[in-house]
């Protein structure tokens, strides 16, 4: 590998503080040179050992030459005039999911990003954690073994937040679906591939003006994959996936520091339980920083095509199931 890409991060909200700053600190690829912000007093009188990184002056961050890359953790409605100015100054981008909020926009700025020879990634870092290697690996061994697929379960709901919180805000793009429910139906694209057939539902908070709970049944041939989501319920985040003679259910599927130990449990035709899958405890987002570095690295088209297309993808899923929920 070359020399650790120099980042700039855009937006330094209690995401990017708890996340994504420790893991571009973390990873050997990444040196964070730069941290944007509206208001740069205020940041870096809460983050003073950050000072000398943090500005509001992103025209200039761009233009500086020790900056290979911009990282956007912003409100999601702010995304997309980021991400096209990161482009034109010839930066690789990450971006916090989703990256837009419409198809039309995803397809935009992954032909800008194309054109420009520039890297696009959505911040997608669970599918990088062992756990959802391990599923994948372990739904394909059976299916080896000649049994097929009934029926999967994709959850993630979370309690209530507090009445300020930018996800109640549907100016910012905020809501249920964009913010959790884009895990189980990225999730169920990445496991089992785009569905033939969506039907779907979303609940509104009219005070809010946002979303705040939905599900949707995927079909597939021969079985379907029932996604669902909220913000105001109980926690869950979990994949069950039924097979002909077997299940098995990944808890804490969604979100998890790198220190917590996972695993998979299994289950026979039966129901009793069969010796659970370890995974253990794994860096997911320095796993997945260290991947996408090294595709940019080693110029490796597949996967920038592949990362470019996920996004585009994932866009077209969430845009169907907005639309059929408001049929």
């Amino acid at each position: 590998m070359p020399d650790p890409m120099g980042i700039a991060l855009v937006g330094m909200g209690k995401h990017a503080d708890r996340t994504v700053i420790p893991a571009l600190e973390r990873c050997s690829h990444t040196v964070l040179r730069r941290i944007v912000v509206r208001d740069a007093a205020a940041a870096k009188a809460r983050r003073p050992e950050l000072a000398e990184l943090i500005s509001d002056d992103f025209a200039a961050t761009v233009a500086d030459l020790d900056i290979d890359g911009v990282y956007v953790a912003t409100p999601l409605a702010a995304h997309g005039s980021y991400a096209a100015v990161a482009l034109a100054a010839g930066k690789h981008l990450w971006c916090e999911k989703p990256v837009v909020p419409t198809l039309a926009e995803a397809e935009q700025l992954t032909a800008t990003a194309a054109e420009a020879g520039r890297a696009i990634f959505e911040i997608d870092y669970y599918r990088y954690h062992r756990q959802f290697l391990s599923l994948q690996e372990a739904i394909a061994e059976r299916q080896a073994d000649g049994e097929y697929l009934v029926a999967a379960e994709v959850i993630f709901t979370i309690p209530e937040l507090p009445a300020d919180d930018i996800r109640y805000r549907a100016d910012l793009c905020g809501g249920a679906l964009f913010d959790v429910g884009y895990y189980p139906l990225s999730a169920a694209l990445e496991l089992f591939g785009r569905p033939r057939s969506v039907a779907a539902t979303c609940r509104h908070d009219a005070g809010r003006g946002v979303d705040i709970a939905g599900s949707a049944l995927l079909g597939y041939d021969g079985f379907a994959v029932h996604a669902q989501w909220g913000i105001g319920a109980s926690y869950r985040s979990e994949i069950s996936v039924s097979l002909s003679a077997s299940r098995l259910m990944a808890p804490r599927a969604f979100a998890k520091p790198a220190d917590v130990v996972t695993s998979i449990a299994a289950f026979n035709a039966f129901g009793a339980a069969d010796p659970a899958i370890e995974s253990g405890a794994h860096d997911a987002f320095v796993a997945m920083l260290d991947a996408q570095c090294a595709a940019i690295a080693g110029s490796d088209e597949t996967a920038l095509s592949a990362a470019r297309d996920a996004i585009v993808t994932r866009a077209a899923l969430l845009g169907q199931v907005r639309h059929v929920a408001a049929s």
